[in-house]
């Protein structure tokens, strides 16, 4: 016996709506973090060029910049282990675009 009668899904919720709001949230991290990658290479090589024969500033650039590119190996290193796995699972929709590891 159907009291309530059926119930339809509203059509903005889709089977993957979470899906594509994260894959939306992971990529605009992923581009926020590569501006703040750039910014930090920029003000630090600027530190670098202005410290002259300073060589504490110099030395707390070096450490700027070589934070930024470890920074930069781990937002790669992301990105990268989230295609694998999403090819692994079978995901068809990649962040940052529609690259295929492999056939």
């Amino acid at each position: 016996m159907d009291v309530i009668g059926k119930i339809a899904k509203p059509e903005f919720i889709g089977s993957n709506t979470v899906g594509i709001f994260i894959s939306n949230v992971y990529a605009a991290a992923l581009s926020i973090a590569g501006i703040v990658l750039f910014i930090m290479l920029i003000s630090a090589s600027l530190k670098w060029m202005s410290s002259g024969d300073d060589v504490k500033a110099k030395e707390g650039a070096m450490t700027t910049i070589i934070n930024a590119i470890i920074g930069m190996v781990i937002i790669v290193i992301a990105w990268s282990l989230t295609v694998i796995i999403g090819q692994f699972l079978g995901i068809d929709a990649n962040i940052l675009g529609d690259i295929k590891i492999g056939k």
